[in-house]
């Protein structure tokens, strides 16, 4: 089985060798289940995770996992109204019928069915012995949980076996919640985000909107990771802002929205300025009691596509809320969060054929000077604050771009700059604000990795995991820290180490190549790497990181399954593999085939 997939890496025999299922994974999730099968391979009792973004399947990629493992199983949900619809997809997935499947509520768990279904605190109050020789594979739903209930890392104790976490949303960025997640998990196996998604296909495209408002919320102070509330919502909860997010609700054409607010009182002024304005308006928060709650969720979810109702909230309706048929979401609620704003809009990406293939994104551009202000062209798709964009964002990214393969012809400077940084945007990834602080040249030719070069050959890469920051010198590790400032200083003190060469690694010592024109054979390199970037645009410093991240690319690609397969035929340890890139293994195995003619 393990030479099948080795041989064949886009397949899935192991589900493909049973019964076809009713709905054939699609490929990403193949890749993610492959990726998880073979992990377990080799580490039988570790605890993986796998992050797909919301409406991209993650209950139906543990559902084939069960059918295919074919063993006892214990699902964690996190939440009592999820049981239910995972209970629904395991057995349109594998088959199994209703009878043997346990739900564990009130009564005791029936240890002779093979899959069991529970939420968190059900589970911290059953006796679970019954399961203890039976139970081995577990599988935990929003696992990023860990970091707020301990009872989930108590519960994995009990059961020392093989466990998959999912999640939309494990990114943290503090070192205490890494080292949280961290203690609960071993690994993250998969990561499949939104923006992808959406390229892709398989999440509805942004059409893009902002409200710009004249109130200032740069003073708000960050609290928690975020701002803090009541502060934020005695800023942003004034009738002339609520006012305007109804303007631009019918300047779009209405229909089904979800609005996201800071705090109950400006939930409900939301919903009263809606309902003013002669349309159906919903609100819940947290103080709704439960039955009322659940009817107002039901007649907004029963509400047609284009139909005039909205639903106002205050951190209800994003985690776990599904709802495809929502048209448009408004986001009231400024966020430094990025976790927490593609929670939010994750709520309206799901796809909704034929009706919806686009989702409508409203968000509320206060001012603020603070960098980890949140929104949709930033947060998602990696552009600068240079790039400005309303409508599709994806179809004016694309006929941008066909403007600078193009035209080659701009009309004004500001415009030539946008354009600029709009293609940069898909060469070099924006970095956290540590990164930016520090005095290192780091760039970021990939998501959540970063490099400076510190001589003309060696580098330093930091790669974020979720759970930890990993610092390698070229492709040895040579620290791993939840704490991003005490990893900063282990590279730093590195660098400095190679006084000789800090023209390299030095933010100082090339600030002057930022007002440097283009050198002649940094063009040659660009006609290869960036055929679509006019030199004539960009610095010498932008081109020479524009190669370091084509180089930082080809040597950061993992080494393929038939590589490695080849490579451990021809007497090479995993260790040693592991530590090649794929590019590496390419030029070893040229010249093993070369020796053995």
């Amino acid at each position: 089985m393990e030479t099948q997939l080795a041989t064949q890496p886009k397949l899935f025999p192991m589900i493909e060798s049973v019964e076809r299922p009713e709905i054939p994974l699609w490929p990403f999730q193949r890749n993610c289940a492959n990726a998880i099968i073979l992990h377990r391979q080799e580490n039988p009792t570790s605890k993986i995770i796998y992050q797909m973004a919301t409406g991209l399947g993650k209950t139906r990629t543990f559902a084939y996992l069960i059918k295919y493992f074919k063993q006892h199983t214990l699902l964690i949900a996190h939440r009592k109204e999820l049981l239910e619809q995972a209970k629904n997809t395991v057995m349109k997935i594998t088959g199994c019928p209703e009878d043997k499947i346990d739900i564990i509520l009130q009564s005791k768990p029936q240890p002779e069915r093979p899959i069991h279904i529970a939420s968190i605190e059900t589970l911290i109050r059953r006796d679970l012995n019954c399961l203890q020789d039976k139970v081995k594979l577990g599988i935990i739903d929003e696992c990023h949980h860990a970091l707020e209930n301990n009872s989930y890392g108590d519960i994995m104790k009990q059961f020392p076996i093989f466990w998959i976490g999912c999640t939309a949303t494990p990114t943290r960025r503090t070192g205490k919640e890494k080292q949280i997640l961290a203690k609960t998990w071993d690994r993250i196996i998969f990561q499949y985000p939104i923006k992808k998604g959406v390229i892709e296909g398989y999440l509805a495209r942004p059409d893009y909107y902002q409200i710009k408002t004249n109130i200032d919320i740069s003073d708000v102070p960050f609290r928690c990771g975020d701002f803090a509330e009541k502060e934020l919502s005695e800023k942003v909860n004034v009738h002339a802002r609520n006012q305007a997010c109804v303007d631009k609700y019918l300047e779009l054409e209405g229909g089904k929205c979800l609005i996201f607010c800071v705090d109950v009182e400006h939930s409900k002024t939301m919903q009263k300025c809606f309902a003013e304005a002669g349309i159906k308006a919903l609100q819940v928060d947290g103080t709704t009691p439960v039955e009322e709650r659940e009817q107002i969720f039901s007649e907004f979810y029963n509400a047609k596509f284009r139909d005039n109702i909205i639903l106002s909230n205050c951190l209800v309706a994003t985690e776990g809320y599904d709802c495809p048929s929502i048209r448009m979401i408004i986001d009231a609620s400024p966020t430094g969060s990025a976790l927490r704003y593609i929670q939010k809009i994750g709520r309206g990406t799901r796809l909704f054929l034929p009706e919806k293939n686009k989702i409508i994104i409203v968000d509320l551009a206060d001012n603020c000077k603070n960098p980890r202000l949140c929104n949709c062209l930033k947060t998602v798709f990696n552009l600068s604050p240079k790039v400005t964009i309303e409508g599709d964002i994806l179809q004016i990214i694309e006929e941008k771009k066909k403007k600078i393969f193009g035209e080659r012809e701009y009309p004004d400077r500001e415009s030539e700059q946008e354009n600029i940084a709009l293609e940069l945007a898909s060469i070099l990834f924006d970095m956290p604000i540590e990164f930016e602080q520090s005095d290192l040249a780091w760039f970021s030719p990939n998501e959540k990795e970063y490099f400076c070069y510190i001589d003309k050959t060696n580098f330093l890469k930091v790669e974020d995991n979720d759970l930890s920051y990993i610092l390698y010198q070229n492709r040895k590790e040579i620290a791993q820290n939840a704490d991003c400032d005490k990893i900063l200083a282990i590279a730093q003190k590195i660098a400095e180490e190679k006084k000789e060469t800090f023209y390299c690694w030095s933010k100082k010592a090339r600030k002057g190549l930022s007002e440097k024109p283009v050198s002649e054979k940094q063009r040659d390199w660009l006609k290869k790497v960036a055929p679509g970037l006019n030199p004539d645009l960009i610095s010498r410093e932008t081109a020479s990181q524009i190669l370091s991240a084509h180089t930082a690319k080809r040597n950061a690609e993992p080494v393929t399954i038939p590589q490695r397969n080849c490579l451990t035929k021809n007497g090479y340890g995993l260790e040693a593999i592991a530590k090649m890139s794929k590019w590496e293994a390419r030029k070893l195995i040229s010249q093993i085939f070369g020796q053995n003619q």
